[in-house]
C-alpha cells in the first residue's frame, strides 16, 4: 500500500464513528440499553468492543471498515462461518447473535478470557515450528 492510500484508510477509520454515534449504534444493533462500552481490540481493519448493558448481559461487537478499493465482505464471511459452526454443534468459539451490514456491525457472544501472547515459537527463532506443531 502506498503511503497516501494508508493515510486514507487511517482517516476514514478517524470518521467512521463519534463515541455518540457508536453508542447509539450498537444500542441499536442489540436492541438494549449499551451501558459501558470498551474498545478491546482494534487494528486497520476491524475495532472490537466489549459491551454492556444495562441488564447486565455482555457481548463483543466488532466494527469493521470498508474501504473503496477492498471489494471483500468480511463481515458477511466471518458471521456466516460462526453461524455454520454454531448450526453443525461446534460451539467453542462465539456464537453469533446479530449483524448490521448498513453499518458494519456484529455482535457475538462475549467470552470471558485472557490475552494469549507468543503461542508459538517466532519464525526467527531459527527452530522449524512446523515440525512439532503440524
Amino acid at each position: 500500500m502506498t503511503n497516501k492510500t494508508e493515510s486514507k484508510i487511517e482517516a476514514e477509520m478517524k470518521d467512521h464513528h463519534t463515541e455518540e454515534g457508536l453508542h447509539q449504534g450498537l444500542s441499536a444493533l442489540l436492541h438494549r440499553e449499551a451501558s459501558m462500552i470498551e474498545q478491546i481490540s482494534g487494528g486497520r481493519n476491524s475495532k472490537i468492543y466489549k459491551v454492556t448493558c444495562s441488564d447486565s448481559s455482555c457481548y463483543a461487537v466488532k466494527e469493521y471498515f470498508k474501504y473503496g478499493l477492498d471489494q471483500r465482505d468480511r463481515l458477511k464471511t466471518e458471521f456466516s462461518s460462526l453461524q455454520l459452526l454454531w448450526n453443525n454443534g461446534i460451539v467453542c468459539v462465539p456464537k453469533p447473535i446479530v449483524l448490521d451490514t448498513s453499518k458494519g456491525l456484529a455482535a457475538y457472544q462475549f467470552i470471558e478470557g485472557r490475552i494469549i501472547i507468543n503461542m508459538l515459537p517466532s519464525f526467527s527463532s531459527g527452530k522449524n515450528w512446523s515440525d512439532k506443531y503440524a
